[in-house]
């Protein structure tokens, strides 16, 4: 994001487009300390049964099908690990992994479930020296983050001369489109709640 101040609302004056750089993002952004506690800290142990990671797994493989069409190997960092779908899928493949997780139960979990190095906290505090890895996931994370710029500098950052970057975002072309029919929009306000994209 830019910073622009002047932009467009796109849906409710809940998401907006900038009119400068053209990105859209909620509105308003809350601040990242805010949304800690509250959004990013819920986490049941108990559902992670092998049945649960077994659908989590089907459903987010996708990403890990996009990783290794363009990756085969190296040094990875997810960024927004969650409970560990793609760095689990990615270690399978022979990628050395490691992960940044806010949600501290999620980290935790990872960590001592799947025996994975996944730091608790956002990937600037993580403090990876320059040029740590070879692939770099963002995948579900810019829509959530105050400063998707600083994110992405950050991962730029740590990611090796030659590296890969892999984003994915929601597409709000779609989301509109949805809202168009009136029986969708209970998805499209699962898809994209302010609270939950931010």
């Amino acid at each position: 994001w830019c910073g622009e101040a002047l932009y467009d609302s796109l849906l409710e004056e809940r998401v907006v487009r900038c009119r400068s750089c053209g990105l859209a993002r909620n509105h308003p952004l809350p601040h990242l300390a805010g949304t800690k506690a509250s959004q990013y800290d819920t986490f049941d142990p108990a559902k992670m049964t092998p049945e649960y990671r077994a659908d989590k797994s089907r459903s987010r493989g996708s990403y890990l099908q996009v990783l290794l069409a363009q990756a085969s190997g190296g040094e990875l960092l997810d960024v927004g690990a969650g409970e560990g779908f793609l760095l689990e899928g990615a270690r399978k493949a022979g990628f050395s992994i490691k992960g940044v997780e806010l949600n501290a139960g999620k980290a935790l979990w990872t960590r001592e479930h799947l025996g994975m190095d996944t730091r608790t906290g956002t990937l600037q505090e993580a403090g990876f020296p320059d040029a740590s890895f070879d692939v770099v996931t963002c995948f579900a994370v810019l829509e959530h983050v105050p400063d998707p710029l600083a994110l992405l500098r950050e991962c730029l950052r740590v990611l090796r001369p030659g590296g890969l970057l892999l984003l994915a975002v929601p597409n709000v072309r779609g989301q509109l489109l949805h809202m168009r029919f009136s029986w969708l929009s209970h998805i499209t306000e699962r898809w994209l709640q302010p609270e939950q994209h931010c």
